[in-house]
Formats: structure tokens, C-alpha cells, sequence
């Protein structure tokens, strides 16, 4: 066993999407049509808004939505400071500020008393992010934002499948955008997906992803906004459409594969394993947990020297270099971010997928538990 690879992340792929590949090949007809429009309105019915908008990927889906929400120079944008740099780094990239926040310290994700000490009279976003698929709790943080007159857009790159009080993630704020990379739970290689029930918002989104085109007539295009090329092919699209079938068989397997891990790493002092309450149905886009006698970096750098690929959960962004001074020269201290600290300093997310079998998960527990001694 030590011999072999036992990989973080397996997407689940087959017959279905070749034969779904070969179709749009076979038509000749490759850049965005009929396949991206029908993933577009399969998608947005599964989640349960009336609008999808599919671009290249999550991070430009974040950019089309911060500016279909009128996003730019000189406004502030609340974001979790535990995030994937492409969060704040589309913010940046329009103009606006990111306002760097902590997290709740047992969902690892913005909740509405961090969100609140940050808002002031430039705030026109909330940018939340539903790390490692974890939910947040919406509805207080919508009555804020209500309150303050501010767009709530979410980061729900890893959070497709997940249900929140009886409801998909993405389908009760002001907009979402998912992401079908490979490592997510489902995928089209690389792409994002914007959902939204505003059909204005939505129509933004889409002239923002298609070069700014408002109104096409006898092939004569006209030109109204900025825009530019953030369209998804029908060639991801077409698995996009098989991948989405797949997908409450594809989160079942890995419910019971974490459920295995349950029952091997319960109670194994130095752990600390995640339990989600009742009210939400998670797609185990990882299995995550944290280190918490043993430095985490050291864990993992063993675990993958013996063939077990492993990975943090994500990064506090006030230690990277690149945004210490979105921070201020007096505000780098891990003590602004105690909760954004402790996740990237501990979290650690173990193999977990479809080919994942009983012996390879006996094999990465059993090292684990030796590593933690």
C-alpha cells in the first residue's frame, strides 16, 4: 500500500461525457449555444433560482457578478480573510477594496457580527465565501445588508449540493457563483456559474461575460457596456449537463466515505473533526480537519511522502504578501484574524472521492494516527 498513490480528489467521469464531447465535436459548432444555455437552465433549476449565467471559471463568474452589481473605484467589498486569493483578488482587479474580516470560529466562514464591525458609508458589497462547501447563515447577514442598502454576492466555489434549512446554497441571497474546476464535486474542467433570481442583475451578468453586447439583430451587434470574453464553450457545457446528472450520486459516495472516516478518527486525541448540525445537507467537497497538537505543515509533509496526497483548507490572506497592506502597517498581527489563523494553520483535508476503497482509508487513518503518535 505504502507503494501507491492515493490521490486528494478523483472527478467521476465515463462513457457519457465523451459520447456528451463527441456530439458538439461532431456539430462543429464549439464556442457557447445550445449546450451552454441548457447547462445554464439545468443548473439554475437545480439550485432553485431563474437565472444562470456560465463563464470560464468561478473567478471570472465573481468578477461578471461585482460588476453587473456596479462595482469599482473607491468602493469597499467586505470578504473573509480565510479564503482562496481569487476572492480579493477580483475585487482588486475592478478597482474596489477588499475589507478583510475573520471568520466564525466553528463554520470557518463570515458571519454577521464580524460582517457588521466592518461596514461603513463606502461599503457596496458583502463578497462571502462558503469555504469548503460549509453554508453561512443567511439570513441575518441579508437583513444587514438590507439594512445598509449592500449586495451580498457568494463565493460558493466549493458549496454546489449543499442545502441550508431545506435549501440549496446559492438560492437565497442576491447571487452565488459555483465553480466546476476538477476538484470541485462536480466539473467541466474549468468554468463558474453565476445564479441569481434578478433578471436586470442577470442581464448584466450576461452582456458583462459577452463582450458588453446588449441587443443582436441581423447578426449586427450593439455595444452599451464594458464587457469582455468570459463565455463558456459547449464543450464543457456538454459535460457540464452529464456531470450535473451524477451529481446526488456523486455527493452519496462521498457521504459514505466520510462517514468511514468518522468512525476510524472519532475521538483520536490531537483531532478535531468537523460535525455540521442537523439542518445541512453537506456535499463533502473534502474531508477536513484540524491538527491540533502537532504542527499541521509537518503532518502533512509526511502524509505525502507516503503516497497519501493531502492539502490545507485554504489561506488567511493577512499572511500573504501581496495583501499585508490591505491590512494597514499596524494591523498584520494574527490577532485580527485569531479564527482565520487557527484554519490555515490547522486545517487539513484528507483523500476523499469516488475511488476511494475501504483499504486506502484504513491505510490513510492508520498513518495518520501513527504520525500523531
Amino acid at each position: 500500500m505504502s507503494n501507491q498513490q492515493i490521490y486528494l480528489s478523483r472527478p467521476l467521469l465515463g462513457d457519457e461525457e465523451v459520447e456528451a464531447v463527441k456530439k458538439v465535436l461532431e456539430s462543429k459548432y464549439l464556442t457557447e449555444g445550445a449546450q451552454t444555455r441548457e447547462f445554464e437552465k439545468r443548473f439554475a433549476e437545480y439550485v432553485g433560482v431563474r437565472h444562470g449565467i456560465a463563464t470560464t471559471s468561478c473567478t471570472t463568474g465573481i468578477e461578471v457578478a461585482l460588476r453587473a452589481a456596479n462595482i469599482g473605484p473607491g468602493d469597499e467589498v467586505i470578504v473573509p480573510d480565510f479564503t482562496f486569493p481569487a476572492t480579493a483578488l477580483a475585487v482588486m482587479g475592478l478597482g474596489a477594496t477588499p475589507v478583510l474580516t475573520d471568520i466564525s470560529p466553528s463554520r470557518f466562514v463570515l458571519d454577521v457580527e464580524h460582517i457588521e464591525s466592518a461596514v461603513t458609508e463606502k461599503t457596496k458589497c458583502i463578497l462571502c465565501v462558503s469555504n469548503l462547501g460549509f453554508p453561512l447563515d443567511y439570513e441575518p447577514i441579508m437583513e444587514l445588508a438590507k439594512e445598509h442598502e449592500i449586495t451580498v454576492i457568494e463565493d460558493a466555489a466549493c458549496s454546489t449540493g449543499t442545502i441550508y434549512n431545506g435549501r440549496k446554497v446559492g438560492s437565497t441571497i442576491d447571487a452565488a457563483v459555483f465553480s466546476f474546476h476538477a476538484r470541485k464535486v462536480m466539473t467541466t474542467g474549468e468554468g463558474g456559474m453565476v445564479c441569481t433570481d434578478d433578471d436586470d442583475f442577470a442581464q448584466r451578468c450576461r452582456e458583462v461575460k459577452n463582450f458588453g453586447v446588449t441587443k443582436t439583430e441581423m447578426g449586427r451587434q450593439t455595444f452599451e457596456r464594458w464587457g469582455t470574453n468570459m463565455k463558456m464553450s459547449n464543450i464543457a457545457a456538454a459535460i457540464g449537463i452529464v456531470q450535473l446528472g451524477r451529481l446526488e450520486k456523486i455527493i452519496e459516495e462521498r457521504s459514505k466515505r466520510a462517514e468511514t472516516y468518522d468512525s476510524m478518527l472519532q475521538g483520536t486525541s490531537g483531532l478535531e473533526l468537523i460535525h455540521l448540525t442537523d439542518n445541512i445537507r453537506y456535499n463533502y467537497y473534502c474531508y477536513p480537519l484540524l491538527i491540533g497538537s502537532e504542527p499541521r505543515d509537518r503532518i502533512l509533509k509526511s502524509l505525502r511522502q507516503t503516497g497519501i496526497e493531502s492539502q490545507i483548507w485554504s489561506y488567511a490572506l493577512h499572511r500573504q504578501p501581496y495583501f499585508r497592506s490591505l491590512c494597514g502597517e499596524d494591523k498584520s498581527s494574527d490577532q485580527l484574524f485569531p479564527n482565520a489563523t487557527r484554519a490555515f494553520e490547522c486545517g487539513l483535508q484528507l483523500p476523499l472521492h469516488h475511488e476511494l476503497t475501504l483499504e486506502q482509508q484504513q491505510y490513510v487513518c492508520n498513518t495518520l494516527l501513527d504520525l500523531l503518535g
